[in-house]
């Protein structure tokens, strides 16, 4: 007999369905494997976003003037958050107002010395008042104006269309601010900062969920977390009275949230920061009330 070399149809059959197997294994591994990376590489960009995001918030938060909030430029609840930076270190020693009645007075004397009024750079500016109470209000310096001796050294401070809501409880200082405001655009999906009257800026966007919280502390330890700050009626309170418990605002929790397509799935992550308020000092603050 003549020997015949080669393959016989059926094991060329076999040998095809066995390397489709194989492939086809081997395919789909490889699919799963680019899916996994693609859902990795979206966490990863999607926490460093978020960390980011956050991080700019918590610097702010860091500087809050004597770690009181605010309700301007926004309302601070639990999408929208405001507070005060120190524009200038130099406060102002605030000085009586004669015959006036403080409270309702829509202008203050201060002490500095400054060759005119254009040195002191108040004018249209932002400032915060603070008594010894603790009581704070912020408004706009509308006008200034020398008084006294021609050295300059007392002034007197407008503020027009905002009255004291605030005793002269002495010493009062008045300081040069910046108002800041986060606020979160939930249709839109952006987190908006705010300076002052200035227009919002986007901080940033594709985001689906932003919230702060407040963490209050009581004098033994006690912490209380809220969606929103404690409230007398005319504004947040950095330190609030709760049935005889004295809670002190000691820090805000900033979480931000994100989504995004990858790999045929949605992926969806949070970044959460504390952020401890800064300490007041020797000023106690109570609360701020702002001019609209």
């Amino acid at each position: 007999m003549r020997r015949t070399d080669g393959f016989s149809l059926i094991e060329v059959l076999i040998a095809l369905a066995v390397f489709t197997v194989v492939a086809a294994l081997a395919g789909s591994g490889i699919v799963q494997a680019l899916r996994l990376q693609a859902l990795n590489e979206t966490s990863t960009s999607l926490q460093a976003k978020l960390r980011r995001v956050t991080e700019v918030v918590a610097q702010d938060l860091r500087s809050t003037m004597f770690g009181g909030l605010t309700d301007t430029p926004v309302a601070s609840g639990a999408t929208g958050l405001s507070f005060t930076l120190a524009d200038r270190g130099q406060g102002y020693e605030v000085l009586p107002s004669g015959g006036n009645s403080f409270p309702n007075s829509a202008n203050v004397d201060i002490f500095a010395v400054a060759p005119n009024a254009a040195a002191l750079g108040l004018e249209d500016t932002e400032a915060m008042m603070v008594n010894q109470t603790g009581d704070a209000i912020v408004f706009t310096i509308t006008n200034v104006t020398g008084v006294g001796p021609v050295a300059r050294q007392q002034w007197n401070v407008v503020h027009a269309g905002c009255n004291n809501t605030i005793a002269y409880v002495p010493p009062v200082r008045l300081f040069s601010v910046a108002s800041v405001g986060y606020r979160f655009d939930a249709d839109a999906g952006e987190l908006l900062r705010q300076v002052g009257a200035a227009a919002e800026r986007v901080l940033a966007f594709g985001l689906s969920d932003v919230a702060f919280a407040y963490a209050y502390e009581a004098e033994d330890g006690t912490t209380v977390v809220r969606a929103t700050p404690f409230d007398d009626g005319t504004g947040p309170l950095r330190i609030a009275d709760v049935g005889g418990v004295i809670y002190v605002l000691s820090g805000i929790q900033v979480t931000v949230t994100a989504e995004e397509g990858a790999g045929g799935r949605t992926v969806e992550r949070s970044y959460v920061a504390h952020v401890r308020m800064p300490d007041a000092g020797t000023v106690k603050l109570r609360s701020v009330v702002s001019c609209p």
